[in-house]
């Protein structure tokens, strides 16, 4: 296993984690972030992007893509299968007090 993470803190903020490549004046490098491919029975190795929690505010999770004179493009696509294909699924969280996402 690798972990990275920065250190916790009581009284102040706790250290941030970037993972970047470098600029560059012909083609910048990407990023890539995968899980590991099971050959067996089992499952595929899972990947979950989560925001921190707070008990004010819950931190944000964005996604977009780059600009430039033609914008890059974002895709969310679920895969597909022998059996079955995989689902897409987003959900707009609940409130126990007050108005619900939208």
């Amino acid at each position: 296993s690798v972990s990275v993470s920065s250190g916790s803190a009581t009284t102040l903020g706790s250290g941030d984690v970037a993972i970047s490549t470098g600029d560059s004046g012909y083609e910048a490098g990407g990023i890539s972030i995968s899980a590991g491919l099971s050959t067996g029975a089992l499952d595929g190795g899972v990947v979950e992007l989560e925001a921190g929690t707070s008990e004010a505010t819950g931190g944000a999770l964005s996604m977009r893509s780059g600009t430039g004179a033609k914008a890059g493009k974002l895709s969310v696509a679920a895969a597909s299968g022998v059996d079955m294909g995989g689902d897409v699924e987003i959900f707009s969280g609940s409130a126990s007090a007050g108005a619900s996402g939208a």
